[in-house]
C-alpha cells in the first residue's frame, strides 16, 4: 500500500456506484490520476465540496489496486478567474464553459501517471486561458494550420471539436468553446 499527499487540480467528477465518485485529478507528483472517492455523494461527506471540479486541493491518495482519496482540502477555486473580472453574466458563463472545456481536454490528452512540470506550473498559476496550455498539451498554435483551408497561424482553437480554424473560416456559435 502506497500513501501520497499531493496538490491536485480536480478536472472532473463522475458517479461510480451508489455513493462513490470517480475523480479525475491532475497532480503535481503523479500527473493525471483517476481516483475513487468512497461515500463522496453521502449527505454527510466531508470530502464532497473539496472534490468539485475547478478546485485546486491538497489530496491524500492511497494506492492498493487503484487510487483512493482518503482526505482532501480545497486551496483555491478556478472560478475566481472568471468572477473577479468585469464581464457580463453571459460572458462569465461562456468563460466557465471554456474553463470546463480546457479541463476536459487536459483529462483527454494528458498521459496517466506521467507528471508534466510545465503543465502543472500553468495550472497552479491559473494560466488556463492561454495558448501556452495548448502548446504544453502538444497542440502548438505556432505549428498548426486551419482545419478547413490549411492556412497557417490559425486564430481559434475549438475545444469540443479539437481543431484550429483561421479567422476567415471561423464563425461563432453559442455552443462553440474557443481558445483565442
Amino acid at each position: 500500500m502506497q500513501e501520497i499527499d499531493t496538490q491536485a487540480v480536480v478536472l472532473a467528477r463522475y458517479p461510480s456506484g451508489e455513493k462513490s465518485d470517480l475523480i479525475m485529478l491532475y497532480t503535481k507528483e503523479l500527473g493525471l490520476v483517476r481516483a475513487v472517492a468512497r461515500s463522496s455523494r453521502d449527505l454527510k461527506s466531508k470530502l464532497s465540496a473539496h472534490l468539485e471540479p475547478l478546485n485546486l486541493s491538497t489530496i491524500r491518495l492511497v494506492k492498493k489496486n487503484q487510487f483512493t482519496i482518503t482526505d482532501a482540502l480545497a486551496q483555491k477555486n478556478y472560478r475566481r478567474l472568471i468572477q473577479s473580472s468585469n464581464l457580463s453574466p453571459e460572458e462569465k458563463l461562456q468563460r466557465l464553459r471554456e474553463l470546463l472545456g480546457i479541463f476536459r481536454l487536459i483529462g483527454e490528452i494528458a498521459a496517466e501517471e506521467q507528471p508534466d512540470n510545465e503543465l502543472w506550473a500553468l495550472l497552479e498559476a491559473g494560466k488556463v486561458f492561454s495558448k501556452s496550455i495548448l502548446k504544453v498539451l502538444g497542440l502548438d498554435p505556432d505549428h498548426a494550420t486551419c482545419d478547413k483551408c490549411e492556412a497557417t497561424r490559425p486564430a481559434h482553437f475549438l475545444i469540443n471539436e479539437g481543431y484550429y480554424l483561421c479567422q476567415k473560416c471561423f464563425y461563432p456559435t453559442a455552443d462553440r468553446i474557443v481558445i483565442k
